[in-house]
C-alpha cells in the first residue's frame, strides 16, 4: 500500500480540491468508526494481530445504538481509499478497493465455517449435557429458556452460552424436542406430577401437549381423583380413631362397631352376623303356610264363609280352601309358629340392645339419627315392635279390616332389616369400593338407562302397531295395548323372555328378534363400565391399604385400665375368622 500511495498520479481528476476534502472526510469517517469499536472491545488487551479478528465481528461499536454491520470493515475500507484520494494515487484507490473486496470475501466464509460454532448454547440439567443453538431456543421466546437467550442475545453475549439447570433430565430430553420439532411428547414411564412440575419450571404451556400424549398428561389428575375418593370413603365411619385420647366410650364403640379393634369384638361382630342372618330366615319362614298355625282367635270361623267368598271369584275358580287361607287370608286367619315367633322376638330384643348401646355410647346424638343405616334400623327395631304389640292385643281389633292392613304394612317395613347385612359389610374396604364403584358410575349408568328406555319405548310401540293386523287367536297372550307391548319388549330386551305376551305376525316377530339383540348389546354397556371402574378402584384402594397399614395394638396405647381390661377379657380367646383379615 506504500509503494502504491508513492507512485505518481495519472488520473487529472485526483487533482481536484473536493477530492482532497472527500479523502479527509473519508479518514475522519473510517476512524470514528474504528476506534468507537475499540472503545466497545476495550483499548487494553487489543493488539494489532486482533485486528483482523475485530473484522470478523458482526457488529462491534461504541455507540449506544448498532449503526451499521461489520463497523471495523465499513471504518478500515473509508481509511484506505480516503489515505489514496488524500495522495492522489489511483494505485491506491484500486488496491483499497481490493482489500474491501477480500475482506468481505472473508467475513462471507467466516460466517459459514463458523456456523455450527456461533451462538451454541451448553445446557447442563443435572448433570447431563446437551447442546442447542440459539436460534433452536429462540423459537419460543415466551418460554423460560427462549427467554433467557432472547436476554442474553440483548445484552451481546449469546455465543458459547453455557446454562446450569438443577432439573430431572430424562424429562428435559422431551422439553428439548418442542423447540426442535415443535411437538412436545411425553414419556409414559415418569409419573404425571413431575411431568406437570417440569412444565411449569420450563414455562411450557400445557396446550402444547400432543394429542396423543394427553392421556399421559391427565393420567395424573384422574388417579388423583381416584385416590381422593378412596381415601374418603375410607375414612367415613362411624368408628371412632384410636388414638391417645381413647375414652372408656369410645373403646366400647369400637368394641360394637370394629371387628379388628379386639378378639372380643371379633365374636361380637360373628355373633352378629349370626342374628342378622337368623332373623331374616325367620321372616322368610313366616311366609309359609305349613309353618303357620291358625289363630284361635278366629277358631269359630266357619268354612263356609271362605266356600261363599270363593264361589264369587270367577276368575280364580282353580284355587282351593287352602289356597285362600295361604294367599288372601294368611296374616288375619294365622299366625307364624311359636317357635318362629319366639326367636323372631329374641332377634328383635337383641337388636334394640344393641341399638340403644350404641345410641348411648354416640357422644353426638344427632349424627347418630343422621346415619342412613341407623334410620333403617330405628325404622325395622319400631316395626317390629309395634307389629308384636298388635299381635298380643289381636283379640281387640280382629274384626278391623284397618288394623290387619296396617300389620301387613310393618310386616313388609320389617324388611329394612336387610339393610344390617349392608351395616356389617360397611366394616370393611371391599364393600365400600362396590359402593363406590356404583356411585362414580353413576351418570354413566343414567345414561345407559335412558338409552334403554327409548329402545324400549321404541320397541313395544313398533311391535304393538305392527300386530294390529294379526288375529286374536284367543290363547290370551296377545299383545292388545301399548302398556303390554312396553311390558313384552321389557322382558324380551333383558332377555328373560316369560312368554306371557308373544308377536303372532312376521313383523312383529322381526321387531322382536332385533329388541332381543339390542337388550345384549345395551346390557353390555353398563357391566363393562362398572367392571373397568371396579378394578380401577379395587386395586387403589388395596395399594392404599399396603401403603398405610399399621402395626399398632388393637386397643388403644392410652385406654383407661378398666377399658383395657374389659375389652382384653375375650383375647384369650383363640379365634380368628377368615373374614377378620385385611383382605
Amino acid at each position: 500500500f506504500k509503494l502504491a500511495m508513492d507512485s505518481q498520479p495519472t488520473w487529472p481528476l485526483l487533482y481536484e480540491n473536493w477530492i482532497l476534502y472527500f479523502g479527509y472526510g473519508l479518514i475522519i469517517l473510517g476512524s470514528t468508526l474504528v476506534f468507537s469499536s475499540y472503545f466497545a472491545l476495550g483499548f487494553y488487551g487489543t493488539f494489532l494481530g486482533d485486528y483482523f479478528g475485530i473484522l470478523m465481528e458482526e457488529k462491534v461499536t461504541g455507540f449506544p445504538f448498532s449503526v451499521l454491520d461489520n463497523p471495523m470493515y465499513w471504518g478500515s475500507t473509508c481509511n484506505f481509499l480516503g489515505s489514496a484520494l488524500v495522495k492522489a494515487s489511483q494505485a491506491g484507490i484500486l488496491l483499497s478497493a481490493v482489500v474491501a473486496l477480500c475482506y468481505r470475501i472473508a467475513i462471507s466464509f467466516e460466517g459459514l465455517f463458523d456456523e455450527d460454532e456461533m451462538g451454541k448454547i451448553r445446557l447442563n440439567v443435572g448433570g447431563t449435557y446437551f447442546e442447542t443453538t440459539s436460534d433452536t431456543l429462540l423459537q419460543r421466546p415466551d418460554t423460560k429458556l427462549g427467554a433467557l437467550v432472547k436476554k442474553n442475545k440483548n445484552e451481546g453475549s449469546v455465543d458459547d452460552l453455557n446454562l446450569f439447570f438443577d432439573r430431572s433430565p430424562e424429562i428435559f430430553n422431551f422439553i428439548l424436542d418442542i423447540y426442535r420439532t415443535g411437538q412436545l411428547h411425553l414419556p409414559t414411564n415418569i409419573c404425571g406430577a413431575t411431568i406437570r412440575n417440569e412444565l411449569e419450571f420450563w414455562e411450557i404451556p400445557r396446550d402444547q401437549i400432543e394429542r396423543c400424549c394427553l392421556q399421559t398428561y391427565y393420567k395424573y389428575d384422574n388417579e388423583t381423583e381416584i385416590l381422593t375418593e378412596i381415601e374418603e370413603t375410607l375414612k367415613a365411619t362411624e368408628i371412632p380413631e384410636a388414638d391417645g385420647s381413647c375414652t372408656l366410650r369410645k373403646c366400647w364403640l369400637r368394641f360394637l362397631l370394629d371387628p379388628r379393634s379386639s378378639k372380643a369384638a371379633a365374636i361380637f361382630s360373628v355373633v352378629f352376623m349370626f342374628m342378622v342372618i337368623l332373623s331374616t330366615i325367620t321372616m322368610l319362614l313366616a311366609t309359609v303356610s305349613d309353618l303357620r298355625v291358625m289363630d284361635p282367635n278366629f277358631a269359630n270361623m266357619k268354612r263356609n264363609m271362605v266356600l261363599q267368598n270363593l264361589s264369587q271369584m270367577s276368575d280364580r275358580k282353580e284355587q282351593t280352601v287352602d289356597d285362600l287361607y295361604t294367599r288372601s287370608r294368611l296374616t288375619e286367619m294365622s299366625q307364624p309358629h311359636p317357635v318362629i315367633r319366639i326367636i323372631d322376638l329374641a332377634c328383635l330384643v337383641f337388636f334394640s340392645a344393641e341399638c340403644l348401646l350404641r345410641f348411648f355410647l354416640y357422644e353426638s346424638k344427632r349424627a347418630f339419627f343422621q346415619g342412613k343405616l341407623n334410620k333403617a334400623d330405628l325404622v325395622a327395631i319400631a316395626a317390629g315392635w309395634i307389629n308384636f304389640g298388635l299381635d298380643l292385643t289381636r283379640s281387640h281389633w280382629q274384626d278391623n279390616h284397618y288394623v290387619f292392613i296396617l300389620t301387613r304394612i310393618l310386616s313388609l317395613m320389617r324388611i329394612l332389616r336387610i339393610f344390617r347385612f349392608f351395616k356389617f359389610f360397611l366394616k370393611f374396604a371391599a364393600f365400600r369400593v362396590i359402593l363406590l364403584t356404583l356411585s362414580s358410575s353413576f351418570k354413566q349408568l343414567c345414561m345407559t338407562l335412558v338409552f334403554s328406555t327409548l329402545a324400549l319405548v321404541f320397541f313395544a310401540i313398533t311391535t304393538f302397531y305392527a300386530e294390529l293386523e294379526g288375529k286374536d287367536e284367543g290363547t290370551g297372550n296377545e299383545i292388545t295395548n301399548a302398556f303390554e307391548a312396553i311390558w313384552w319388549a321389557l322382558v324380551t330386551m333383558t332377555t328373560v323372555g316369560y312368554g306371557d305376551f308373544t308377536p303372532k305376525t312376521p313383523a312383529g316377530r322381526c321387531f322382536g328378534s332385533i329388541a332381543a339383540v339390542s337388550g345384549i348389546l345395551i346390557l353390555a354397556m353398563p357391566i363393562a363400565i362398572v367392571t373397568s371402574n371396579f378394578t380401577s378402584y379395587h386395586m387403589r384402594t388395596m395399594d392404599i391399604m399396603t401403603h398405610t397399614s399399621s402395626h399398632a395394638p388393637r386397643t388403644p396405647v392410652n385406654c383407661p385400665p378398666k377399658c383395657k381390661k374389659s375389652i382384653a377379657s375375650f383375647d384369650s380367646v383363640k379365634i380368628r375368622p377368615s373374614w377378620f383379615e385385611k383382605k
